[in-house]
């Protein structure tokens, strides 16, 4: 069993011999130095394996990967290390002290539970998944893994003398590196996840952002997670951990701290609208989470601004607003750096070859390609214009419609 071997004296001691870089290894000189030094070829590979999933955990975790074991699902379903002790703060902050973890993985957010000083008793149905989870741990000792069926262990009152105030369920939502987009079909399901977390003080219920709105418990507060403009995840907050019903968008980035953003509308309900208006001298490219949260009725609002084409978020100044004015507002919004802005150039036609002729006199090497509600891939399109490559001016074409016209929009990128 190559769990047992990875996290034994042996095992750990073959993993800090080799090289932390996965590139740096020479995989078949390696394993032939390995095999006469008595390991075998299921070790080996176990070990080699572990190396290059703490490469691509590192994205995640870290510095922290080159500590603890991953398994590919593992990887793909984590909380990333920021959010993560984030949610573990917000539960600290709302009155929770033992948590629960339903379901825990490698144990990711078992950890930053930990980290944070909450007790955790975390349950892993997979035998291997949960020895990993177990070594991840190894350094709290009011951390608990247990390898079992969850399912089996709740309600609450079967848990342990002292109870667990507070659940956290990550639904498996990958089969066979596959992702399961029907809500109906996670481990445990979206109904049964929320059922479950009605029975604690509190709970957190980590969900697909991409989910529809209509899945979501209307007396419950849904926060959209993103990094660096990438939207991760949802999470369900149930109970004390959501002191108010409704939505918002938490935003990370690598050079500021972490904002949030809430609105009181019930998270089951549809985004408001707002009329478009016809595209100005910029184009307002909202964060995703705020986007995903339903928010861009509030941005409006703040900004003076109103979507290019009805249910579209790239937005745009109303009134014919100059650049110069607009900036000017947006340095006292609490949105400002939660934006990206875009100088129109141009409009030009959605026209494949046109577009090809025109990038081309103007001598554009580097081409953005961004797009919404439109069905055209970027990559295809961007071998179709055949770019100047030796050119190294750059710009970015936006694909979207325009009060409901298709439309590609030269412009280029602006500081805020």
């Amino acid at each position: 069993m190559s769990a047992q071997f990875l996290v034994s004296p042996n095992g750990q001691a073959l993993l800090a011999s080799l090289p932390t870089n996965y590139a740096q290894i020479e995989v078949f000189s390696t394993t032939e130095r390995l095999r006469k030094l008595g390991y075998l070829p299921a070790e080996i590979s176990a070990a080699l394996t572990q190396i290059r999933l703490r490469n691509k955990a590192e994205v995640k975790f870290g510095e922290h990967a080159s500590h603890l074991l991953f398994t590919a699902d593992g990887i793909e379903q984590a909380t990333r290390c920021e959010v993560a002790n984030y949610h573990a703060q917000h539960l600290i902050n709302t009155g929770s002290k033992k948590v629960f973890d339903f379901g825990c993985g490698i144990g990711a957010d078992s950890l930053a539970f930990a980290t944070a000083g909450l007790t955790v008793q975390a349950v892993e149905i997979d035998p291997e998944t949960a020895i990993f989870a177990k070594h991840n741990l190894r350094n709290f000792p009011l951390a608990q893994v247990i390898n079992a069926d969850a399912h089996t262990l709740t309600p609450p009152s079967q848990l342990d003398s002292s109870h667990s105030d507070t659940i956290w369920i990550d639904p498996a939502r990958r089969l066979n590196g596959k992702r399961i987009l029907n809500p109906l079909h996670w481990l445990p399901s979206l109904e049964q996840a929320i059922h479950l977390g009605r029975h604690y003080r509190s709970a957190g219920i980590k969900i697909a952002p991409g989910i529809d709105y209509a899945h979501l418990p209307p007396n419950a507060h849904v926060t959209w997670v993103s990094y660096a403009g990438t939207l991760l995840e949802a999470v369900i907050w149930l109970g004390h951990s959501a002191p108010q019903a409704g939505r918002s968008a938490l935003i990370f980035s690598s050079t500021t701290s972490p904002k949030l953003f809430s609105s009181a509308i019930a998270p089951n309900l549809p985004a408001p609208a707002v009329d478009p208006t016809e595209l100005g001298a910029v184009i307002i490219e909202p964060d995703s989470a705020l986007i995903r949260s339903g928010q861009i009725a509030d941005i409006c609002t703040d900004l003076a601004c109103a979507p290019v084409s009805s249910q579209i978020a790239y937005l745009t100044p109303t009134n014919g607003v100059s650049l110069s004015t607009f900036r000017t507002k947006l340095s006292q919004s609490p949105y400002r750096d939660s934006l990206h802005l875009y100088q129109v150039a141009e409009v030009l036609p959605l026209n494949p070859k046109k577009l090809s002729k025109h990038l081309q006199n103007l001598e554009i090497g580097i081409l953005e390609i961004k797009k919404r509600g439109i069905d055209i891939a970027p990559e295809i399109l961007r071998k179709q214009l055949r770019l100047n490559k030796k050119s190294s001016k750059t710009a970015t074409l936006i694909l979207t419609p325009l009060l409901g016209q298709k439309q590609a929009v030269l412009c280029h990128p602006i500081t805020v």
